[in-house]
């Protein structure tokens, strides 16, 4: 069975394939030139070395806060069970919840971490709009 030319996808130059091949193919050049990043995409960083542009800022994430948030998930497991959320928990319920744990902490009420559970409550409405 010999190979054949079959048009690159992009620029139309011909790529040789096996001539039952069916799905799209692009030749050396335009593969190259789509895996490399554009300089857009590119920072420079003080080293002079270049990184691909994020558009999420990892480092300004209070981790110790996750961990009290991770806590107080594990402490709810304990009573409802894990995955417990994922279930389906209303948008008004997790609000109320939130409220509430607001509301304890303002209060100065210290018998749980009222923040830590603010966090869970919030994390299960941005999870419920995605």
């Amino acid at each position: 069975m010999s190979l054949s030319g079959v048009p690159c996808n992009k620029c139309g130059e011909k790529v040789p394939t096996w001539p039952e091949r069916t799905a799209p193919v692009w030749c050396y050049t335009c593969t190259r030139n789509h895996l490399r990043p554009t300089q857009a995409n590119l920072e420079v960083l003080p080293s002079g070395a270049t990184a691909s542009k994020l558009d999420v800022a990892w480092d300004e994430i209070h981790w110790p806060a996750i961990r009290r948030a991770a806590q107080a998930m594990h402490r709810g497991i304990q009573t409802h069970g894990k995955g417990n959320w994922r279930r389906g928990v209303d948008a008004d319920v997790c609000l109320n919840h939130l409220y509430e744990h607001l509301a304890q902490f303002q209060a100065g009420n210290t018998d749980e971490d009222h923040l830590a559970h603010a966090l869970c409550r919030l994390m299960m409405l941005i999870a419920q709009d995605d």
